[in-house]
């Protein structure tokens, strides 16, 4: 389950709601909704920031167990630090006894550890600087097929 807040919600507005994101965040229940057993099952949280300096004073503030990796200037994202994209790869390996191949497909920071490690890296074509160097493919946008155009491309179907 994802949560957002009023603020987030004004945010995405500012960006083209005609993208699957921003259309995504605005049908987000209110953080205020959050229960105890959705609390316990926090995976990340995203965070966006007003300015630098507000950016660096939080970022001050997180715990040393936790992870902050950063999107474009003013975003981000909150993990804790043992587990990523990566960990997630090696557990679906671990559970098949590393039999299959794997493909990551990405477009953010976030999602390095996850390329890096994967058998087969796709970059989509809205992608970053940073993650279209480490990936094996860069597929186009993914509002413009790439998911589909790098499927066909790895015959997957």
């Amino acid at each position: 389950m994802t949560f957002t807040n009023e603020k987030n919600r004004e945010r995405m507005l500012q960006f083209n709601t005609d993208n699957r994101m921003g259309n995504r965040f605005l049908s987000f229940p209110d953080i205020s909704t959050i229960t105890d057993d959705d609390y316990n099952q926090v995976m990340k949280v995203s965070i966006h920031f007003d300015s630098l300096s507000q950016r660096e004073e939080i970022l001050r503030q997180i715990p040393k167990h936790l992870t902050f990796t950063n999107f474009l200037h003013l975003g981000g994202e909150i993990t804790h630090s043992e587990y990523n994209k990566a960990t997630a790869i090696q557990f679906v390996k671990d559970y098949y006894s590393e039999e299959y191949e794997t493909v990551a497909m990405g477009d953010s920071e976030n999602d390095l550890p996850m390329l890096e490690y994967a058998d087969i890296s796709v970059a989509m074509g809205n992608g970053v600087k940073e993650v279209k160097e480490k990936a094996d493919y860069v597929t186009d946008k993914i509002d413009n097929d790439g998911l589909y155009k790098a499927f066909k491309y790895l015959k997957l179907f």
